[in-house]
């Protein structure tokens, strides 16, 4: 994730949460996303707190009960740095989703949908 200005924030491999500096942030370690799923993770801007981030993770084939998950992101702890808010980590939204996961940004500008495939299925959710 880049802020508005191109310089580099955090970013993830749906595993661990890295600081710009590419330190391990704090509480940055065990998201459930695996990194060697098609897409192990997205982050979206929180459009309630212009300090907050989400990221979406999914697992890899036969990790399905890990499902999609969130966490979320403060950069306003950690000195600017950012922090994993505990309290959010690995937060569960649904089972059974493939690895594969995309974020399209609504008409309105401001929020976003989550859109995940279930597992050996052809349907979809979005949330």
């Amino acid at each position: 994730m880049s802020a508005s200005s191109g310089n580099l924030l955090f970013y993830t491999d749906g595993s661990t949460v890295y600081t710009f500096n590419n330190l391990t942030m704090p509480n940055g370690t065990g998201l459930m996303g695996n990194s060697s799923s098609t897409q192990s993770a997205i982050i979206v801007p929180n459009p309630g707190n212009s300090n907050q981030f989400y990221i979406f993770t999914v697992p890899s084939v036969g990790g399905q009960a890990n499902g999609l998950r969130f966490s979320i992101v403060d950069m306003s702890l950690n000195g600017g740095l950012g922090d994993v808010i505990a309290a959010s980590k690995n937060t569960l939204v649904v089972t059974n989703v493939s690895e594969r996961v995309t974020a399209v940004k609504q008409a309105n500008g401001n929020s976003y949908w989550i859109v995940t495939k279930l597992f050996n299925s052809l349907n979809f959710n979005a949330f």
